[in-house]
């Protein structure tokens, strides 16, 4: 069965117990990970995936075609592995990367040509991952989830590398601990969520994250922390194509007093600025958010994955958010795939002078969860401080700050 969000059903008591035990066993991984190095890595794996170690020649059957992340999964797989199918209910017949791709009953027939081979399960959403799953278990096959793949497989899918980032993670560990627990969290279900963060990004192992997710990453406005109003001004850093303020407006009731929304993707922003064209006082600009104002190099996919890079094909403009908007905001959202702080640094003045509501990501680099509460408290100190996490993977993790009475 798919796992269960048990953090819905804690009481404190609970709560408390669950933060002991995490942190035991994050102080055991990072003790055997210091006397073995990566090899302990290995260690950590499901019971049932541990034996599983597909080389580049492996038959593999990729389960998903239809979401982002499954898209530069599927590029870099049928690069550099041995890739014999595609399964998607939604898109049989098409073709991706030479492969036609198939219904769910076109595994059994690659299982009776290829009896050894192995499934990654690419979906995203629960409904999705728990019918892959069900799928791989009748037809007989291995089914690795799809962030176990990039560990075993050695997949770069986007700007960062997960299994990277969890090497990254447990070298970090002693700290990234120590801030989660040293008392600068609003309640405990803030500290218990950082350390099943942590904990998911060494092992990848999805029941960590999804444990304490409260929710899909829609709902990164969090009524259960903020009280909202019929006047909010709402700065949207990072805006994509307008997913997150289509959320923003179903929390407020449709009712608001502006929107600002910065989008440096030029792709997104297209359907960015089509989708707030129809929306009363909303204003949006090509713009990245950062420290100042500058032209920086840019990788662009037309993605949420879209992100600052030196090594980037293309060029984008980013500004200050103090230096663009001089008004009261209350509501700040962030997701601007690692250049938080930058984008933090750019609004001292607004947060200073009008301590507005603030969500930021804190799933990019993997010391988030240490530089970004520092960096809000540095500029306001007047904040509670919550970290939630909305997703059963990597991304999705939130700080929220909220203004004290």
């Amino acid at each position: 069965m798919y796992p269960v969000n048990f953090s819905a059903f804690m009481t404190e008591e609970d709560t408390l117990h669950a933060i002991g035990e995490t942190h035991r066993v994050l102080e055991d991984i990072y003790q055997c990970w210091e006397q073995q190095g990566t090899p302990a890595l290995k260690n950590l794996e499901h019971p049932l995936l541990s034996d599983i170690d597909p080389g580049r020649s492996h038959p593999i059957v990729l389960l998903s075609a239809s979401n982002g992340h499954a898209w530069h999964f599927i590029a870099q797989a049928c690069r550099n592995l041995n890739v014999i199918g595609i399964i998607d209910n939604y898109r049989v017949g098409q073709v991706e990367c030479g492969i036609a791709i198939g219904a769910d009953e076109s595994l059994y027939d690659l299982k009776r040509q290829h009896p050894s081979l192995v499934t990654v399960n690419l979906a995203v959403g629960p409904a999705g991952i728990l019918h892959f799953r069900v799928l791989a278990a009748h037809a007989g096959v291995p089914c690795l989830e799809r962030p176990e793949g990039l560990r075993k497989l050695s997949i770069h899918p986007t700007h960062f590398s997960e299994h990277e980032i969890g090497e990254k993670t447990i070298s970090m560990l002693p700290a990234l601990v120590s801030a989660s627990l040293a008392g600068g969290l609003a309640d405990k279900l803030s500290e218990l969520t950082c350390l099943r963060i942590l904990l998911y990004r060494i092992t990848l192992r999805r029941e960590f994250a999804w444990s304490v997710c409260i929710g899909m990453e829609q709902n990164i406005y969090c009524p259960s922390i903020f009280n909202y109003t019929d006047n909010e001004t709402l700065v949207d850093g990072g805006a994509f194509t307008g997913d997150t303020i289509s959320s923003f407006l179903k929390i407020v009731g449709g009712w608001y007093n502006r929107i600002h929304a910065f989008e440096p993707d030029s792709e997104n922003y297209a359907e960015l600025d089509k989708a707030l064209c129809k929306l009363p006082r909303t204003y949006s600009y090509v713009r990245g958010l950062a420290a100042k104002a500058e032209t920086l190099r840019f990788s662009s996919h037309g993605s949420p994955g879209s992100h600052l890079d030196e090594q980037g094909t293309s060029e984008v403009k980013v500004v200050a958010l103090d230096e663009v908007v001089d008004e009261v905001v209350t509501f700040f959202k962030l997701n601007v795939e690692g250049a938080e702080v930058a984008a933090l640094e750019g609004a001292k003045r607004t947060i200073s002078t009008h301590r507005p509501k603030i969500a930021a990501s804190v799933d990019h680099l993997p010391d988030d969860l240490i530089t970004i509460p520092e960096k809000i408290r540095d500029i306001e100190s007047g904040y509670d401080v919550f970290i939630r996490h909305h997703s059963n993977e990597y991304w999705g993790a939130y700080l929220y700050a909220r203004p004290k009475s």
